[in-house]
C-alpha cells in the first residue's frame, strides 16, 4: 500500500509508466493497474476532468476506466439508460458521458460568467453544487496556465480577487500534497518557485501528521572574513549585481545575500531609514522592507517590525457596505473597531477596481463620430442626453473634432502648395533644358570662317 501511494505520487508528478516501472522494477502492466486504481480512488472525491488533469491523461481515458470498473460489478448503467437484457457497450457509454460532461461544463461556465451563484447554476442545470464548483476551479487553473492575471479572472467569474487567490492556493496545496513538484506548479500557474514556496510554507503544518518533520535544505558555506565582507558591501554599494559579486570573490550567491542582509539589519538597528539603506545598496525601498519583514531579526533589538493586520471576510463586507453609505474612514473605524489604515486600504482597493471597470465602459469610436456628425443639429445638452455622456465629454469631443478638421485642412493646403511649387520647378527645369538645347543647336548650325580642308582629301 505504501509503495502504491509513492507510485501514485510519482505518476501525478509527471513521471511516465516506463520511468516508474524501471525505478520500482515492475512491469508496465502492473504500474498501469496501480494507476487505474489510483484514478478510481480520486474519482470518488473529484470531478473526472480534474482527475484527468492531475494524472495528465484525456478525460475519455478516465471515463473508460470508470465504466470498466462498473461493468465488472454491474451488468448495466442506469444513468446511461442501458437495459438489463442488452449488453453493456462501454465505448458508447463513454461517448455519452463525455458529451454530457462537455454540455454541463459549457452551461456551468456560461452561467458563472453571467454572475450567477453556484447554487443557482446547479439548480438550473440539475447538477451537484460540488461539480459546478469543481468546473469553476479547474477553469480558473486553466486561466492561470494561459497567462491570465488574478484581476482578469475575478472580473470574468464575478468573484473577489482574494477568493480567486484562495482557490489557487488551495489547489497548489492539494496538488503538492498529491505529488506535483514545486517546479511543475510554478510552470502551471505562471509563478516563480519562490512564490509557490511562500504559499506552501505557512500552510504545510496543516498537512503534517504527528511525528512528521519538514526537511529543510540547509546551505552550508565556509566563514567569510570581515575584510571580504567589507569588499563585498563596497561592490554592492557601487551597484554591481549579486551574481557578479559572488563570482568575483568566489562565493555562493546565498552567502552574498547573507552579507547584504546582515548589513541591512545592522544599519536599520542603528536607526537608519529604509530610504537611506536602499540608496546605499542601489535597491528598491520595498525590497529592503521585505528583507526585514520576512527574516528573523530577533537579535537586532533596534528593529521594530510592523504587524500586517487584515480584515476578516465579515469585516470586509461590512466595511464595503459602510463605504457605499458615504461614511468616512474614521467613522467606519470607530463603529467596527478596526484600524483606520485597513479601512483606507479597502477604500483604495475598491477605487482601483472601479477604475479598472470604467476602462471597459469608455466611449466607442462610433459614438464619437456620431456626436461630431451632429454638430449644429443639436445643442451640447441634447447630445449629452441622446448619447448618455456628460456635457464636458461632448464639448471635448466637438473641440477635438474641430481641431482634427483644422489640421487636415492645413495639411491639405500645404500639400497643394507643395504640388504647385514642384510643378513650377519642373517647368523651370524644362525651360532651362530647352534654352540650352536651342543654344547648342545655334552653335552647331553656324559655319566657321576659319574652317580648312583636311590634307589628303579634296573638297567635293
Amino acid at each position: 500500500m505504501i509503495r502504491e501511494k509513492r507510485i501514485e505520487k510519482e505518476l501525478i508528478g509527471g513521471s511516465t509508466l516506463k520511468e516508474v516501472a524501471e525505478k520500482w522494477q515492475l512491469s508496465r502492466r502492473r504500474v498501469a493497474s496501480i494507476k487505474e486504481r489510483a484514478i478510481l480512488r480520486h474519482l470518488a472525491m473529484k470531478h473526472p476532468e480534474d482527475v484527468a488533469n492531475d494524472f495528465q491523461v484525456p478525460v475519455q481515458s478516465v471515463l473508460l476506466i470508470q465504466y470498466k470498473a462498473q461493468s465488472i460489478n454491474e451488468p448495466f448503467d442506469v444513468d446511461m439508460a442501458v437495459k438489463v437484457n442488452e449488453p453493456f457497450d462501454i465505448d458508447m457509454a463513454v461517448k455519452i458521458k463525455l458529451a454530457q460532461l462537455i454540455s454541463q461544463k459549457i452551461g456551468a461556465l456560461s452561467g458563472l460568467k453571467k454572475g450567477k451563484t453556484i447554487n443557482n447554476v446547479a439548480e438550473e442545470l440539475g447538477m451537484n453544487q460540488r461539480d459546478v464548483e469543481a468546473i469553476r476551479n479547474l477553469q480558473i487553473e486553466k486561466e492561470y496556465r494561459s497567462g491570465k492575471t488574478t484581476e482578469d479572472i475575478h472580473q470574468k467569474f464575478h468573484i473577489s480577487e482574494d477568493r480567486v487567490r484562495n482557490i489557487r492556493n488551495k489547489r497548489i496545496l492539494r496538488q503538492k500534497k498529491e505529488g506535483k513538484s514545486v517546479g511543475l506548479l510554478a510552470e502551471n500557474y505562471k509563478l516563480s518557485k519562490a512564490h509557490v514556496w511562500n504559499i506552501l510554507r505557512p500552510n504545510m503544518s496543516i498537512h503534517l501528521q504527528p511525528g512528521n518533520v519538514i526537511k529543510k535544505r540547509v546551505i552550508t558555506s565556509p566563514p567569510v572574513s570581515e575584510k571580504i565582507k567589507k569588499e563585498v558591501l563596497d561592490q554592492l554599494m557601487l551597484g554591481i549585481p549579486v551574481k557578479d559579486t559572488a563570482a568575483r570573490f568566489q562565493l555562493k550567491v546565498p552567502t552574498v545575500f547573507e552579507i547584504r542582509n546582515e548589513a541591512i539589519y545592522t544599519w536599520r538597528s542603528n536607526k537608519e531609514t529604509t530610504e537611506v539603506i536602499a540608496e546605499k545598496l542601489k535597491m528598491k525601498k520595498v525590497a529592503v522592507q521585505q528583507t526585514i519583514f520576512r527574516n528573523d531579526v530577533a537579535k537586532y533589538t533596534g528593529i521594530k517590525r510592523k504587524i500586517h493586520d487584515c480584515l476578516t471576510e465579515e469585516q470586509a463586507i461590512r466595511v464595503r457596505s459602510l463605504i457605499h453609505k458615504f461614511q468616512t474612514n474614521k467613522q467606519i473605524s470607530e463603529s467596527l473597531g478596526v484600524k483606520v489604515t485597513l479601512v483606507r486600504s479597502m477604500r483604495e482597493r475598491m477605487y482601483r477596481r472601479r477604475r479598472s471597470k470604467l476602462k471597459y465602459n469608455r466611449i466607442t469610436k462610433e459614438i464619437k463620430e456620431k456626436i461630431a456628425s451632429e454638430r449644429g443639429k443639436l445643442s451640447v445638452v441634447g447630445l449629452s442626453v441622446k448619447y448618455g455622456v456628460s456635457q464636458n465629454t461632448v464639448r471635448a469631443i466637438l473641440n477635438r473634432d474641430q481641431e482634427t478638421k483644422k489640421r487636415k485642412k492645413m495639411a491639405k493646403q500645404k500639400k497643394v502648395q507643395e504640388k504647385k511649387l514642384k510643378r513650377m520647378k519642373e517647368i523651370e527645369k524644362a525651360a532651362k533644358k530647352k534654352a540650352e538645347r536651342k543654344y547648342i543647336q545655334q552653335i552647331i548650325s553656324t559655319p566657321s570662317s576659319r574652317a580648312r580642308p583636311i590634307k589628303g582629301k579634296q573638297r567635293s
